[in-house]
């Protein structure tokens, strides 16, 4: 195993897969993450293993995300990669050919995530970890969400926040 993985602890299980054929998604039921520049792929592999804890099965990977079949991504999502579709395309015309769903951005800026309507059926966008979200992702966010806290703290780290956003959308839903 030592000498197949660029890992200094291997895990002692192996799989050969073939790799599935991925093709756009139609429908949109609960919670769509849109994933904006995620470039570190533990961040990457933690989002797909949140997501597919919550039950969010659609991630959409814009444009200078991390690749889905890198190493440490598959292996930070423990098997969730399996359960989750991921599907690269362009964020911007990803949104626009889907009127009507809200999009959902956290921001500084934003309303606060206990004085904020929970929605059913939305896209979260989760930005890059050190820009955040793209300036024109932002543009499409229909509410934008400020997840409490910060005190001297710039930032949280991609995967935490996340995690926070699709808890939060979790409850009461």
């Amino acid at each position: 195993m030592k000498k197949i993985t660029a890992l200094t602890s291997p895990s002692t299980v192996l799989a050969i897969m073939q790799m599935p054929v991925k093709s756009s998604i139609t429908a949109f039921p609960g919670i769509t993450l849109l994933l904006d520049t995620i470039q570190d792929p533990g961040n990457m592999g933690t989002i797909v293993r949140t997501a597919d804890w919550f039950g969010i099965k659609n991630i959409i990977c814009g444009e200078g995300c991390v690749d889905g079949y890198h190493p440490k991504m598959i292996q930070s999502t423990m098997g969730s990669i399996f359960r989750v579709n991921l599907i690269y395309q362009e964020l911007i015309s990803f949104i626009d050919q889907h009127p009507g769903i809200p999009v959902l951005a956290s921001s500084l800026d934003g309303q606060m995530l206990d004085q904020a309507k929970h929605e059913k059926q939305a896209f979260l966008i989760i930005g890059n970890e050190s820009k955040g979200i793209s300036k024109e992702v932002m543009d499409k966010a229909t509410l934008k969400l400020r997840i409490p806290g910060g005190h001297d703290v710039e930032s949280l780290n991609a995967g935490v926040a996340a995690g926070i956003l699709m808890f939060w959308l979790m409850v009461d839903s």
